[in-house]
């Protein structure tokens, strides 16, 4: 699995270096992949959290845990409507503490290194999103004026990447050190992409594939044989009904709102279904029984 994940994010950073040298002009280059990391492993990654929470769930239990997540998202659609800001912020806090923690899946998991998982997770996010100030501002507009702040947004970045390095080198030492490399060359090629193509590469390939493969080395221990071809079967259902729900909503929008209203929109509705995953991701990674 290691060479899988190392392979992957070689890849990745090729594909990204590759853009910036070759094809910066082509802007539906970024669309198309961006399209192609959310239908593989970007929605898919967190289809399989009732299996988290019991591999041989199913009935009632099954529809107990339908109705929390479904609660939760109700619950977040709310704080999206009525306070929207609050939306925003709520889902920057959040997705920073999940991404974090993705780069910390070979380390033991613990309530202690949670502030670095947070840290880590947002100086990748904030340097994407001032990476590509102009559309940041266009797609968070409705929402947050944020023109004229990019200095501030740098300033923003410095702080947590510094803290974030303070922070894993106290909690983890050598190991973070070891992984140093990869993090500095990450963020250079971050810094410098557009915001769909940076967030894809990052989400993709530094979360979504990473935490999959752990799910799957956790959940290929029910299945005596045939393991991967079962652990995709598992992925369908609920990434398919997932794809169709925003796949109806995009089209319904689609000629009604700017391509900005609708990126915005896409990330709302990718909101919702994070904020029942990152719950019972970091349960299931903290290894404390779920409820």
């Amino acid at each position: 699995m290691k060479k899988i994940e190392a392979s992957s994010k070689t890849f990745a950073i090729a594909f990204g270096l590759l853009y910036l040298f070759f094809f910066q002009e082509k802007e539906w280059i970024s669309y198309v992949f961006f399209t192609l990391v959310m239908l593989t492993v970007g929605i898919s990654h967190g289809a399989i959290d009732h299996l988290l929470v019991n591999p041989t769930i199913r009935g009632k239990e099954l529809l107990l845990f339908v109705g929390k997540y479904l609660g939760i998202m109700g619950a977040y659609l709310l704080v999206w409507v009525l306070f929207p800001l609050v939306g925003l912020l709520l889902f920057i806090s959040m997705s920073a503490y999940h991404f974090g923690q993705s780069h910390y899946l070979n380390e033991v998991q613990d309530k202690k290194f949670q502030f670095s998982y947070f840290l880590t997770g947002l100086f990748f996010l904030l340097l994407i999103l001032w990476a590509d100030f102009e559309q940041t501002s266009a797609i968070v507009g409705s929402v947050l004026i944020i023109d004229g702040y990019q200095d501030y947004l740098l300033y923003a970045v410095l702080l947590s990447g510094f803290l974030s390095i303070i922070s894993g080198l106290f909690n983890f030492g050598r190991s973070f050190l070891k992984s140093l490399p990869e993090i500095i060359i990450l963020a250079l090629l971050l810094s410098h992409l557009p915001l769909l193509l940076g967030f894809a590469i990052y989400f993709g390939f530094w979360h979504s594939l990473p935490s999959m493969m752990v799910e799957y080395e956790v959940l290929k221990k029910q299945w005596p044989s045939n393991r991967i071809k079962k652990f995709l079967f598992q992925l369908l259902p609920f990434t398919v009904i997932a794809l169709v729900g925003m796949a109806i909503m995009i089209f319904f929008l689609a000629n009604r709102v700017s391509s900005d209203t609708l990126i915005f929109i896409f990330f709302v509705m990718i909101s919702l279904v994070s904020a029942p995953h990152i719950w019972y991701m970091d349960k299931f990674l903290m290894g404390n029984p779920q409820n």
